[in-house]
């Protein structure tokens, strides 16, 4: 009983929709073209009533699991670290940030330090700086 109901309420649906649609739809030389879009998507809604279509939209529980939040959440501050940090390097020195490398350490509490800094560039102009405000020696390499 419940399939009929679902096919009667679906198939109510489209002639409703089809029957506004052409109410609003003004009458030149594309109504045909209407008329015959409307008949097709008719069909097609009324074919698949009958057609055991599924969709299966689950997802494992993994991926919503308070330790994949956790980790995803420590490689986003993590990400956010070195962005900050390339940011300033950019704004003081003009290198490109491309040219940055940043390695962070994590740990056992969770605290990120500063592991090294990398720099592609032929000046050192500011990088003593730099170090000093960001308590790391960053080294210059070709």
């Amino acid at each position: 009983m419940n399939t009929i109901t679902s096919i009667g309420l679906s198939l109510t649906g489209s002639v409703l929709a089809a029957a506004l649609l052409s109410v609003l739809y003004p009458s030149l030389s594309g109504k045909k073209l209407y008329t015959a879009l409307t008949g097709v998507y008719l069909i097609i809604s009324f074919i698949s009533l009958f057609k055991n279509i599924s969709l299966d939209f689950s997802v494992s529980e993994e991926v919503y699991s308070p330790e994949s939040y956790e980790t995803f959440g420590e490689e986003l501050t993590i990400k956010y670290f070195e962005e900050n940090i390339k940011t300033i390097i950019v704004e003081k020195t003009g290198i490109d940030k491309g040219d940055i490398f940043i390695e962070l350490k994590k740990d056992d509490e969770k605290n990120l330090s500063i592991e090294s800094i990398k720099v592609k560039t032929k000046t050192t102009k500011y990088l003593e700086e730099l170090s000093s405000v960001l308590g790391t020696e960053i080294e210059v390499i070709n």
